[in-house]
């Protein structure tokens, strides 16, 4: 998935927040990167094994794949604004072996694609 391909569904002041990173992740354009790199860094596309609404605004997934030939799971919270446009995304990742992998996994594909 590309980062224009992602930005479609962003609001301008989306903000992630993820466990691999100390501050969130502001805005439309870094957060399509983001994404964008996240998406391109795991062995396989893993899937969705949950979605839940919380509200009318806010779901629940719970995702499972590989990173590096380590199983990860995710549980994520995401938030739309009043036009369906992705706000707010929460991500907590287990095992935190398997974080650190997947940090490190989206650090050589952001070098691949800037070279």
């Amino acid at each position: 998935m590309t980062p224009a391909q992602v930005a479609v569904i962003l609001n301008e002041n989306v903000v992630i927040h993820t466990p691999v990173l100390i501050k969130p992740i502001v805005g439309r354009e870094l957060v399509s990167f983001a994404v964008s790199i996240s998406s391109q860094s795991r062995d396989d596309p893993g899937k969705y094994i949950f979605e839940g609404k919380i509200d009318a605004r806010t779901t629940f997934l719970r995702w499972q794949g590989t990173v590096e030939g380590h199983k990860i799971e995710s549980l994520e919270l995401l938030t739309d604004d009043e036009n369906g446009l992705l706000l707010e995304r929460t991500v907590a990742y287990r095992p935190f072996p398997g974080s650190q992998d997947t940090q490190r996994s989206a650090d050589r594909s952001e070098r691949r694609q800037a070279a």
